[in-house]
Parts: C-alpha cells; structure tokens; sequence
C-alpha cells in the first residue's frame, strides 16, 4: 500500500448494515415500476443512512415490493439498533401506506462496504443483489 501510493486520493472504506423485505401486497396498491429511494429519517442527523422501496412483479405476475433500509455503522449511539430504525421507517405515512394489507415474504439481512464515492444508484444496486428476488423491474436500470 504504502510502496505504491495505493491509499493516495480515495476515500476512507465504511461500513454497513442493511436490511431488506419483500412484501406481497394487493392488485389495488400496487403501481408497476415506482421507485422511491430516501435518506435520513427515522435516523439521527449525525447517522448515514436511507432507504429504498420498489414495486415490482414477481415471477407469476404477483404485486411485489421491494423495501430496505441501510445504516452507516459508523454511528455514535451505542444504543441505536438497525433493525428497529427499519421498523420504525416503515411507520411512516408515506411507507405504510405502500405495505397496506401486505404480508413480508422474505427477510435477509446483510454488512455491506460502503464508500462515499458510490452513487446511491451504485449502492442500492450491490444491495439488491444479496439475494436474486422476482425479476425486478426498474425503470432507471433497464
């Protein structure tokens, strides 16, 4: 590393902790392709993190959802708990409202790598592929 300058000009690696869901959800709720992705809340202003929500079409044609949530582990609160803070964001008017007479069909959970050079896009795309869920469709990723 230090022979070559490996370390010369790019950011500091951090760390990671996300989680994912993939709901069932009724015909009525669900909108093919929207895509919504957040930062912050129900985080601390001092924490990293965000989330994303996908509505997708499972291998039969089944409304699906596609929702997760990513906490930097570089955070101060000794107490905060990522799971919880993903419960929490799913709370939210604007996100209960997606998951509304759903049921949760899948839960993995994952560390990831983060860098600060990844573009949400980036991240979101290597969280997406822990696992191989449903043909997901995106429209920003065709």
């Amino acid at each position: 590393m230090k022979q070559f300058n490996l370390r010369e000009g790019v950011d500091p690696q951090t760390y990671g902790l996300g989680l994912k869901e993939v709901w069932s959800i009724p015909e009525e709720n669900h909108e093919p392709g929207k895509v919504v992705h957040t930062l912050g809340w129900p985080l601390e202003s001092d924490t990293y993190g965000g989330s994303f929500l996908y509505h997708m079409l499972g291998d039969e044609g089944e409304p699906l959802v596609l929702c997760g949530f990513v906490t930097g582990l570089d955070y101060a609160n000794p107490w905060i708990s990522p799971y919880q803070e993903f419960q929490r964001w799913k709370t939210h008017p604007s996100v209960k409202q997606e998951l509304e007479g759903g049921e949760t069909m899948l839960t993995p959970y994952k560390s990831l790598t983060l860098t600060q050079t990844l573009t949400l896009t980036q991240t979101l795309t290597r969280i997406l592929n822990w696992r191989r869920v449903p043909h997901i469709w995106c429209p920003s990723h065709q």
